[in-house]
């Protein structure tokens, strides 16, 4: 059966539905895993606007570069990640990160607020 046939119709599709079944994980990540995930990158985040990991690394954080931009939808850049999982703009975030004690709150309480989605978050400083 040539490509497009599996590709567009329900019976060339569900022959490939058995051989999903044989994987022993999810393919979906688990709240744990993300909750890890978003840990991870907002304390890489606090380390980069403290500026212990220098200007190069502040610089591509922003993403600002010189040239053309390409048509299209534009590419989701992981601090959007951030801004989604806080709640907070960028400018606020930079802010917070500032005080380390204060950060360090901050991001058990937002990781955990990922790992688990039914609980409230809370945004304030």
């Amino acid at each position: 059966m040539p490509y497009s046939g599996t590709a567009l119709n329900n019976r060339g599709a569900n022959q490939f539905l058995p051989f999903f079944s044989y994987f022993p994980f999810p393919c979906f990540p688990s709240p744990a895993l993300m909750g890890r995930v978003a840990k991870l990158k907002l304390q890489y985040f606090g380390h980069i606007t403290q500026g212990s990991a220098g200007q190069l690394a502040l610089t591509v954080l922003k993403g600002i570069m010189e040239g053309l931009r390409h048509q299209g939808r534009p590419r989701r850049q992981w601090i959007h990640d951030i801004e989604e999982w806080t709640g907070c703009e960028y400018i606020q975030l930079k802010e917070m990160s500032q005080d380390r004690a204060q950060w360090r709150r901050k991001i058990s309480e937002w990781s955990s607020a990922v790992a688990n989605p039914h609980r409230r978050r809370s945004t304030s400083g």
